[in-house]
C-alpha cells in the first residue's frame, strides 16, 4: 500500500523545463543567474547558489532565456518557497516563485516551450 505523505499543494501541473534566466530581487543588491528548472501556469522552480536565493515572500524581477526567441521573457515574481537541493551540497538551493506580473503572451511561450520538451520525452518514451 502506497503511503502518502503531506498534502500535495499545487494548482496546476509542472513541466520540467531547463533554462537559464537573470534576476535581481528587489528592494536588495541581490541579483544572479540561474537555472529554471520546471514551470507552471502559476509559477517555476529554479536552482539558485545559497546567498543569492529569495527567502520566502521576496519579490523579485525575472529574464528567462527561451531558445528561438529574439528577446528573453521578462516576469516579476514572489518566492513561496525555497529548500536544500540535496543534503551533500548545502551551497545549492531551489526555490519556487509564483507569478505576480507576467504578460499572457510570455507564459504562452514559457509554457509551449516546456510543453514541447515534455511531449518529445513521452514519444521517446513509446518507442
Amino acid at each position: 500500500m502506497e503511503k502518502k505523505i503531506g498534502r500535495e499543494r499545487r494548482e496546476f501541473l509542472r513541466f520540467d523545463a531547463s533554462l537559464k534566466m537573470r534576476y535581481k530581487i528587489l528592494f536588495s543588491e541581490i541579483e544572479g543567474i540561474a537555472t529554471l528548472k520546471n514551470i507552471s501556469r502559476g509559477g517555476m522552480g529554479f536552482s539558485v547558489i545559497k546567498g543569492k536565493d529569495l527567502l520566502k515572500d521576496a519579490s523579485a524581477d525575472f529574464e528567462i532565456d527561451v531558445p528561438g526567441e529574439d528577446y528573453p521573457i521578462l516576469t516579476k515574481g514572489k518566492a513561496v518557497w525555497f529548500n536544500k537541493v540535496s543534503a551533500e551540497d548545502a551551497s545549492l538551493l531551489s526555490n519556487g516563485v509564483e507569478f505576480v506580473d507576467i504578460r499572457p503572451a510570455d507564459k504562452s511561450i514559457l509554457l509551449d516551450y516546456a510543453y514541447d520538451r515534455w511531449a518529445e520525452k513521452q514519444s521517446l518514451r513509446n518507442k
